[in-house]
């Protein structure tokens, strides 16, 4: 019986036992259903059906159960995850993987933001990229920075696909005005030349932005 049936929430008598992995489960789904703002210990023990004394078999405090949630995605997006050799190949694909999690899992934005993704998971994750970014050449500096410049990319992609998904495409500009300011293609503004011939701007894909940040890194690298 999963662990969100009404049979393990309601049954009456004593409470059934429930595993690690049980209690992991209960808190990815608090987790997906309200973000990590309402992940707590009551909140997982309601989703099990148990008291919140029982919860300390397992875990002693809510940064014990965010440890767990974010190991637990991690850990499953990369089981079948094969590093690459090449570190743009090994940036490009770890970046995508990375993508794909927090579209499964958007409330991971929150974790990066209140810097909960420093895990002994996650850190192991870190070593294994940047080890490639170092094998490659790339100075301790500089790998770093790679390192940092692919979450950021990521991270405010996601940001970026969110606010698509909402926005309504705004209609061109008057052409006066754009005529007006004299700026752009054929009189229209920068902004209304780039959405009038490729789209909106939120809609930019991630790997054309990897292409390009992986271009800049290389060329800065062999500046070095």
């Amino acid at each position: 019986m999963r662990v969100g049936d009404a049979g393990v929430r309601h049954r009456p008598g004593p409470k059934p036992r429930f595993t690690e992995a049980d209690l992991v489960d209960a808190a990815l789904a608090v987790v997906d259903a309200g973000g990590f703002a309402t992940l707590s210990l009551r909140a997982v023990a309601r989703e099990l059906g148990v008291t919140s004394m029982a919860m300390y078999t397992y875990v002693a405090s809510r940064e014990d159960l965010y440890r767990l949630v974010v190991d637990r995605l991690i850990t499953t997006k990369l089981a079948d995850f094969v590093w690459p050799t090449d570190w743009p190949e090994a940036l490009h694909a770890f970046a995508n993987s990375l993508s794909e999690l927090i579209d499964e899992h958007p409330a991971l934005i929150e974790a990066f933001a209140e810097g909960q993704m420093r895990t002994a998971i996650a850190m192991s994750v870190a070593d294994e990229m940047l080890e490639r970014l170092l094998a490659g050449g790339l100075p301790l500096r500089a790998a770093g920075t790679a390192y940092a410049a692919m979450h950021a990319l990521v991270l405010g992609h996601a940001v970026l696909r969110e606010a698509g998904k909402s926005a309504v495409a705004s209609e061109s500009r008057p052409a006066l005005a754009a005529v007006e300011h004299g700026t752009g293609q054929g009189g229209l503004t920068p902004v209304d030349a780039y959405t009038t011939s490729e789209g909106r701007l939120v809609d930019v894909g991630l790997n054309e932005m990897l292409r390009l940040l992986i271009a800049g890194i290389e060329c800065e690298a062999a500046s070095d």
